[in-house]
């Protein structure tokens, strides 16, 4: 590994210091705005003031970028740099200039966040560990980490996880994501088992006017039209249409049957869709949010357990997606609501699901004294499931009820510069009945020599229908209690470091087996287990125009039944335990952008094999602040590489356009 990231690092700083400098003479004395007005036929418009989620990236301070705020810690806005958890935060401008096309790709920017694809059109997002190995394929569904747009939740009920490919959001519309690694169910409920990863759009306020953007490659592409205007009484919308579409990847030579349809691909996808969101500012206060989105989904994929003339598979999905939300910033309380409904047809085994979701939720936040505050509040999931199997099997209709209720009290010691924070979620479900999960998070800041934060806590998954439906059932929900030691600090414009040190305890994990005696596999909460390591953020400034963002993490676990002996037999997922990536952002001058990233992962379990590289290049061109342009190659260096177990992406060029017409006369 070291070769690797010596070679990664050395070609991205050559490059990026042979140009930083040429970006800065020619630069001297002219801003961003100046620059975009020289380009375009009108004059520069006067800038108004921009929060930092909407600053330029590269010229952020860094000491800025700590300030951002976030909500994914304790549900209140507060400061990334005083945050008492792991987080990290990828902004709408760093979306960007990333030149990914997903959420989950875009996800391999976040430290100790393992990204794969699991087949052609799934994909494997995992924290800390927990990966799908051989004897637990249902975590290709992300069934340990919680994923949520604008505050709802997005899983698929029937897996209790996620299906990345059914949640195509336009990377543009996206304001930032926050990521939490490590247990963080104390105000957001079960299944934060390892972290949480929050999608947050930009306001329709922010998308006003046309929008048309397009993305060509050698794999497929995608096409999106947006529009957004303002009505009566506050009230602002976006609609949009989507399309996105890829021809498949390649399996590794000898693994598995290659489809019918090309030997050397796994299959084909595309989906439509469309939706709107309206925002209603009514005072300082006051918001409310009404969102909907429906969608189409259909993909072909080989069924490997044929033979050696495997059928294509075929699977369709419809679905729709309804969002409500209000918020009283003045008295502390928030409103949700969430209903989806989406139908899922296996045609080659002759199954249908149908799964209708609802969530509702409401929190209260009061401010005791100037150093208390207390948050509480309620939670309701209802899930509703029909599966009809294929002749021979009767239909199964399920029911599946979660309750929580929450609390969390916050204390702050300003002379001291200490912060405490304890907190409690007391769960029911319908399959396991009542758990608790609490938690403890100190934070202190003793002047110039940055932040330290510590945590303990208790964090739970609770199991999906199919596991209790489907696959016999589960007596237990899984457990883990996680400690964490972190530190942070800004060291100026040009340097900042984050670090976090973790250990997890897991129990009653699940364990896929098989019994010899009985000739048939089981599933049941025998599983225990535990894991250790690091994980490092360094962002910083060596050149003016010029910032860098890395990232390394280091894991180690061991998990499994235990034996006779007592001693864990391992079933460790296929999670490297060397996790690395560089990310350079340089401007060139006159709206051209040249950024690089690299992503390493090495130490695999045997199956996969030791390492898998990846670097990527892009060139951006603004001419005008209506037009962006974007020419890029994923794996430059391989014509393709290694991804999980039997996955070999090749290279991928592609040719992204956005045009928004007006834009520059509505900043």
């Amino acid at each position: 590994m070291r070769r690797r990231l010596l070679t990664a690092c050395g070609l991205i700083a050559s490059i990026c210091a042979w140009i930083s400098p040429q970006r800065a003479l020619a630069q001297a004395g002219a801003g961003l705005i100046e620059t975009f007005g020289a380009a375009g036929s009108e004059a520069p418009n006067e800038p108004e003031p921009q929060s930092a989620e909407e600053q330029d990236l590269t010229t952020l301070d860094l000491s800025e970028l700590l300030e951002l705020d976030v909500t994914v810690v304790s549900r209140r806005s507060e400061s990334l740099a005083s945050a008492p958890a792991a987080v990290y935060v990828i902004t709408g401008e760093e979306l960007r200039r990333s030149g990914h096309a997903s959420i989950q790709e875009a996800l391999r920017m976040v430290p100790g966040i393992f990204v794969s694809h699991w087949d052609d059109t799934e994909w494997d997002v995992t924290a800390r560990g927990f990966g799908p190995g051989l004897a637990q394929l249902n975590l290709a569904y992300l069934n340990q980490m919680l994923v949520m747009v604008d505050g709802v939740v997005v899983y698929t009920p029937l897996f209790a996880g996620m299906r990345w490919s059914l949640q195509d959001i336009d990377l543009e519309d996206v304001e930032r994501i926050e990521v939490i690694r490590g247990p963080s169910g104390i105000l957001w409920g079960a299944n934060a088992f390892h972290g949480l990863i929050h999608v947050i759009t930009k306001r329709a306020s922010d998308t006003q006017g046309v929008k048309a953007s397009g993305r060509i490659s050698n794999e497929g592409g995608f096409a999106t039209l947006r529009y957004g205007g303002r009505a009566d009484r506050g009230w602002s919308y976006r609609t949009f249409l989507r399309s996105n579409s890829s021809d498949g990847l390649a399996p590794q030579a000898g693994s598995f049957p290659p489809s019918e349809a090309d030997p050397a691909r796994f299959g084909d996808w595309g989906i439509q869709s469309a939706g709107a969101t309206f925002d209603w500012l009514g005072d300082d206060s006051r918001s409310a949010r009404i969102w909907t989105r429906v969608y189409d989904y259909a993909e072909n994929y080989p069924d490997f357990g044929v033979g050696p003339d495997p059928v294509l598979g075929e699977n369709d999905a419809q679905g729709g997606q309804l969002g409500l939300s209000f918020e009283d910033s003045e008295r502390g309380e928030l409103w949700r609501a969430f209903y989806t409904k989406d139908l899922q047809d296996y045609r080659e085994i002759g199954t249908d699901i149908d799964i209708d979701y609802a969530s509702l939720e409401y929190r209260r936040q009061l401010d005791l004294s100037e150093r208390q505050r207390l948050q509480f509040g309620l939670g309701y999931e209802g899930i509703f499931s029909e599966v009809d199997y294929f002749d021979g099997f009767a239909a199964d209709s399920t029911r599946q009820n979660n309750v929580r209720v929450f609390a969390s009290d916050e204390f702050r010691f300003p002379e001291q510069r200490l912060s405490v924070a304890l907190g409690l979620v007391a769960l029911y479900n319908t399959f396991t009945g009542g758990d608790l999960q609490p938690s403890l998070r100190v934070g202190f800041e003793p002047g110039e020599l940055g932040y330290f934060w510590a945590s303990a806590s208790r964090a739970v998954r609770v199991p999906s229908i199919e596991e209790q439906v489907v696959l016999g059932g589960l007596d237990q929900n899984e457990s883990v209690i996680a400690s964490e030691f972190g530190w942070r600090r800004s060291f100026g414009p040009g340097f900042s470091i984050d670090a976090t040190l973790y250990y997890n305890d897991y129990r009653d994990v699940r364990f896929d087996g098989f019994d010899p005696g009985l000739g048939e596999p089981f599933l049941d909460n025998s599983g225990s287990g535990y894991a250790r390591g690091g994980e490092l953020a360094v962002d910083a400034s060596p050149l003016p125009g010029w910032t860098l963002r890395g990232a390394y993490s280091y894991h180690w676990s061991e998990h499994g039944p235990v034996t006779p002996e007592g001693d864990l037999s391992l079933v460790d997922g296929q999670y490297p335990r060397h996790l690395f990536n560089l990310r350079s952002y340089v401007d060139l001058g006159r709206g051209f952008e040249l950024d690089l990233a690299t992503y390493v992962a090495e130490d695999f379990e045997p199956e996969i094999g030791s390492e898998s590289w990846r670097s990527d290049l892009r060139l951006g061109w603004n001419p005008r602040p209506d037009l962006a342009w974007s020419l890029g190659v994923q794996s430059f260096h391989d014509a393709r590489y290694l991804e999980f177990p039997f996955l070999e992406i090749r290279r991928l060029f592609y040719l992204q356009v956005s045009w928004s017409p007006g834009a520059g006369r509505r900043r």
